[in-house]
């Protein structure tokens, strides 16, 4: 993350946010490859309580009269650094979801045609009625 001014605490907290944000993700891609889906419930949910954490530091960090038309462009410059990392990173994760989910799909037709199969196999050779069994006795 970018070095920021010590006097600037809410652009301080904005890019602390957004790192905390990316450690999140980091964690999330670990939860993917391990399919671990509880833990993975448990980022998205950290990460959806920390948005308007985010939007209000951002607000703070560029509101008007609080900073010269270049201080305001330097942090522009520096946030859409970040928010192209993070991009990244969520892309990667996106990509990684779509993977396990086709996986998943495959595993799922499979044991559907097989599902399929025995069933077949069950109506060839499978239970007779009642009434066919009673003709033994």
């Amino acid at each position: 993350m970018p070095n920021i001014e010590a006097d600037d605490a809410s652009l301080r907290r904005l890019f602390n946010l957004l790192e905390e944000w990316k450690s999140l993700t980091v964690q999330e891609a670990r939860s993917i490859a391990a399919r671990d889906w509880n833990n993975q419930e448990k980022l998205q949910l950290r990460k959806r309580q920390l948005q308007p954490q985010i939007k209000e530091a951002r607000l703070l960090s560029f509101r008007p009269g609080a900073s010269s038309a270049a201080q305001l462009g330097t942090r522009q410059r520096r946030l859409d650094a970040v928010i192209d990392e993070l991009i990244a990173l969520e892309e990667k994760n996106r990509k990684s979801i779509a993977e396990r989910l086709g996986e998943t799909q495959a595993k799922l037709r499979a044991a559907d045609r097989n599902i399929r199969n025995l069933n077949h196999v069950r109506g060839a050779y499978g239970a007779k009625g009642p009434g066919y069994w009673q003709s033994y006795s």
